[in-house]
C-alpha cells in the first residue's frame, strides 16, 4: 500500500534520527543526513498530495465523456491502496464501471485502469467491506488475458471454450482490438495515448463502492473485463474511446454469461 509504506518510512526514519541524535556519539555528517531527511519528507508529501489531487481531476474527463450514459456515480479517494482517486459508476445499461488513474504520471500519458462489471448474483448491500475487496473466483471462470498475437486470437475460433469462439468471431470486437490494443505494433515501440495494453476477463466475488449511497457497498459475484490504458490527449475522441471500451467489455461479458451456464440477471 502506497500510503501505508510512506507512513512506515516516516516512522522508521524519525526513530533512527531520534536514536542517533540522543545517543550523543554522532559524527558531523550524521547531522546533515538527519537534516536532509527531515527536509525531504515535506517535499515528498507535497508532491504526493499534489499528484493525488491531479488523479481526481483526471477522472473529470471520464465522467464528462459518459455523462449521458451514467445513472449514478461517486468519486472516492485518496485510496489507501494507491493514494489516487476512483470513480465508481452505475450505467443505465446495467453495467458498473470503475475508472482509476495512478497517482504519478506525466500529463501527456495518463495511465489508467477501467473495470467493467455485471453482477451475476446479488448485489446485496453492506455497510463495511473486508480489506481484500475482490477475490478471484476461478471455479466459475478462469481469468483470461486477451491474446497478445493475431494468430492466437485467430486460434480462438477453434477453441473448446464457447465464449472464446464467440469473441473471436465477433467482428466489432476484432475491429476494436485492431484499433486499440498495443500489441498490434512493434513490442519495442512506446505506448501512445489511446493505447490499451492489457485486457483481462475475470470473475470476482466483489465488494463495490455504491455509486448512490456514501459509505455503502454492493456485495456479489461479478463477471468483468479490466483494461489498462493510456487516455487519449484529444478531448474530441474521449466519448467514443470510453464507449468503445465499455461496449466491447459488455459484449464479452454477455458471451461468457451465455456459455458458462450463468443465468441472465
Amino acid at each position: 500500500m502506497t500510503i501505508g509504506a510512506f507512513v512506515v518510512v516516516i516512522i522508521i526514519g524519525e526513530a533512527v534520527i531520534y536514536w542517533g541524535l540522543s545517543s550523543g556519539r554522532n559524527p558531523p555528517e550524521y547531522f546533515w543526513t538527519a537534516i536532509s531527511f527531515l527536509f525531504a519528507l515535506p517535499v515528498v508529501a507535497y508532491v504526493f498530495i499534489r499528484s493525488a489531487r491531479g488523479s481526481k481531476e483526471k477522472l473529470a474527463t471520464f465522467i464528462n465523456s459518459n455523462v449521458d450514459a451514467i445513472r449514478s456515480w461517486a468519486c472516492v479517494g485518496p485510496l489507501s491502496e494507491t493514494g489516487g482517486y476512483e470513480a465508481d459508476c452505475e450505467f443505465s445499461n446495467g453495467c458498473y464501471v470503475q475508472c482509476l488513474f495512478g497517482v504519478l504520471g506525466s500529463d501527456d500519458k495518463k495511465s489508467g485502469i477501467l473495470r467493467v462489471f455485471r453482477f451475476i448474483s446479488g448485489p446485496e448491500t453492506a455497510k463495511v467491506a473486508p480489506l481484500i475487496k475482490a477475490r478471484i473466483d476461478g471455479k466459475t471462470l478462469k481469468t483470461t488475458k486477451l491474446p497478445d498475437k493475431d494468430k492466437v486470437f485467430d486460434s480462438w475460433r477453434e477453441s473448446e471454450t464457447s465464449w472464446k469462439r464467440l469473441v473471436s468471431q465477433d467482428e466489432s470486437i476484432r475491429s476494436w482490438v485492431a484499433a486499440h490494443l498495443f500489441w498490434k505494433r512493434s513490442r519495442l515501440a512506446q505506448p501512445f495515448p489511446g493505447d490499451v495494453f492489457q485486457v483481462f476477463v475475470l470473475c470476482h466475488d466483489l465488494h463495490l463502492r455504491s455509486p448512490k449511497h456514501e459509505g455503502e457497498w454492493l456485495k456479489g459475484k461479478t463477471l468483468g473485463v479490466a483494461f489498462q490504458f493510456i487516455e487519449p490527449t484529444d478531448r474530441q475522441v474521449l466519448n467514443d474511446y470510453y464507449n468503445g471500451m465499455i461496449t466491447t467489455a459488455d459484449k464479452i461479458i454477455q458471451y461468457v454469461k451465455e456459455t458458462v451456464g450463468i443465468k441472465k440477471t
